[in-house]
């Protein structure tokens, strides 16, 4: 189940997140009411986004690589550290998908730096991956799926 003060920082990071998602998506013009409850298309993609991200990246991630580095006698800075820079490299495909390498880090960075938080509030769960899980699907649930519509429908109209 986690520790209180695990949930409190995953889910608190994840308010930090939103909020910034919010601000972006605001920008493109969609509605609050939009980014939270998401309708049709959008619904279907925050969801899929939100549950497979959520869930997998979390087992990978904060479960399967942090288990291993304390496994091999890391201690927590690097079990926190290194699944995180992981994580954030893992969204590489921004720059693809947005034909910038600034705006790409501009995601990669925060992703990293978020996937280290997350490792610390996993680490201060007791390794219960729940706060997190629950914490990544919130995060994604509001605005990925949006920002991924709006980044390739720019790509493909010559925005981006």
């Amino acid at each position: 189940m986690g520790t209180w003060y695990a949930w409190l920082l995953a889910v608190g990071l994840t308010a930090l997140s939103a909020s910034n998602n919010v601000r972006i998506l605001q920008r493109f013009g969609v509605t609050l009411h939009s980014i939270f409850f998401p309708t049709g298309i959008h619904l279907l993609a925050a969801l899929f986004v939100g549950l497979i991200a959520g869930f997998c990246e979390e087992i990978i991630f904060r479960g399967y690589m942090m288990t291993q580095f304390a496994r091999l006698g890391y201690g927590k800075a690097v079990q926190v550290i290194v699944p995180g820079l992981f994580f954030g490299l893992m969204h590489i495909a921004y720059i693809h998908t947005t034909h910038s390498v600034v705006a790409g880090l501009g995601v990669m960075v925060p992703t990293a730096m978020l996937g280290m938080l997350w490792g610390v509030a996993y680490l201060l769960g007791r390794r219960s991956l729940l706060p997190t899980i629950v914490a990544h699907f919130l995060n994604d649930f509001i605005g990925i799926a949006w920002m991924l519509f709006l980044m390739t429908s720019h790509a493909l109209h010559g925005f981006a």
